[in-house]
């Protein structure tokens, strides 16, 4: 069983330009009722392109920190089309 929560923040830099931050915390239940948690956090930038104002492309990184990790270190990259 695991239990999870997420929360992230968006700030409009400028029309354009979006800056968002991210924490994510999952706690892993097991049978022996002991437990381990997650704990990640990212940042990231948005940009509206700007000739087609529906497409939004980003970048951004993801890293654990809690000493229980999954992974060492993401990159995200994204592109968006809002219709």
């Amino acid at each position: 069983k695991s239990f999870g929560a997420a929360a992230s923040l968006l700030y409009h830099l400028d029309p354009r330009f979006e800056s968002l931050v991210e924490v994510e915390t999952r706690r892993l239940i097991n049978a022996e009722g002991s437990d381990d948690q997650i704990v990640n956090a990212g940042v990231g930038v948005k940009y509206h392109v700007n000739r087609i104002r529906a497409l939004v492309v980003g970048i951004g990184g993801r890293i654990p920190v809690t000493t229980r990790r999954e992974f060492q270190s993401e990159i995200i990259v994204s592109a968006l089309y809002h219709f």
